[in-house]
């Protein structure tokens, strides 16, 4: 079995799950950021692309822009 990078993990959890929503139908700006995107974001004092267990230090999260 092959194992997923930490970019392609965070990516599949992201942006492609987001394409995925938009063509079942779900309208929206999701999965990137970027200018009039939604923000649901979090924050995090370590790199996942070092390691992906990093996705666990949360130092914050933004929802909705705030």
């Amino acid at each position: 079995m092959k194992r997923l990078k930490s970019s392609e993990a965070l990516s599949t959890g992201t942006r492609t799950a987001a394409q995925v929503a938009g063509r079942m139908g779900v309208e929206g700006n999701w999965g990137t950021v970027g200018t009039g995107n939604r923000a649901d974001l979090i924050l995090l004092s370590a790199n996942p692309l070092d390691d992906i267990t990093n996705s666990r230090s949360i130092d914050g999260v933004m929802v909705r822009g705030q």
